[in-house]
């Protein structure tokens, strides 16, 4: 077995290399910025439900409004 496989026989052991941290440092902060924006996806897909459920909600009230409005009745 080489001199750099561990017990398990799939990872090195040891102390991380530069090249290691960075990358390890890469993938905390690629995976921080995709939790940041689902969790605003998230935020923003309820605000954009709720807006579009309150418009369809009161659509007969808005229609009726813009009718009498127009002068349509």
């Amino acid at each position: 077995m080489p001199a750099d496989v561990g017990e398990n026989g799939d990872l090195p052991e040891g102390p991380l290399s530069d090249r290691e941290l960075k990358s390890l440092r890469r993938i905390i902060r690629d995976d921080d910025r995709a939790r940041w924006f689902w969790r605003s996806m998230r935020i923003w897909a309820t605000y954009i439900s709720a807006a579009i459920a309150g418009l369809y909600a009161s659509w007969e009230v808005i229609a009726r409004a813009i009718k009498y409005a127009l002068g349509l009745r």
